[in-house]
């Protein structure tokens, strides 16, 4: 009897100390919600730009769209790469590289964009690719945040 007491509360203890983690933020997810919202406001940032520009100031918008949707896909690959590790700074790291990320290809497109097409100069593509960017920057650290937090082992007592 006293042997079966002494199993039981090795078992006990052995599930009470085991780590558990938080379930898997899904990649799609994150894919998903940036395409979303990207996509969401995108009829009314649309709408802005041919009111004032016409046609050329759709394809601005359009174009900063999808410049600023590939950068944000490609920035939330990284915190996608480190989730779960045990060690915090790469979660940080996978944070800051996907920032660059983030930055480099629809303001650096946009740039290179507005320096070749007059067109698009003037129809401000700059301007559409900042209004993007700010809205895809506020919810790519979210979600790089969130993906970077989402399988921390948690300690049981």
């Amino acid at each position: 009897m006293s042997d079966q007491v002494d199993a039981e509360q090795d078992d006990q203890t052995a599930v009470t100390t085991k780590s558990v983690t938080k379930p898997r933020f899904k990649p799609w997810k994150a894919f998903l919600v940036i395409t979303l919202v990207l996509g969401g406001v995108f009829p009314l940032i649309a709408w802005i730009g041919y009111k004032q520009f016409q046609q050329a100031g759709f394809n601005a918008v359009l174009i900063a769209a999808l410049l600023c949707w590939v950068g944000s896909i490609l920035g939330i690959i990284p915190s996608i790469l480190v989730r779960g590790t045990e060690q915090p700074e790469q979660g940080i790291n996978a944070v800051l590289m996907g920032m660059l990320i983030r930055m480099s290809i629809p303001l650096g497109g946009g740039f290179i964009l507005h320096q070749l097409v007059e067109n698009l100069a003037d129809a401000k593509i700059l301007m559409f690719t900042l209004i993007y960017y700010l809205i895809a920057l506020i919810v790519d650290t979210i979600l790089a945040l969130k993906i970077v937090q989402a399988n921390k082992p948690i300690q049981t007592r």
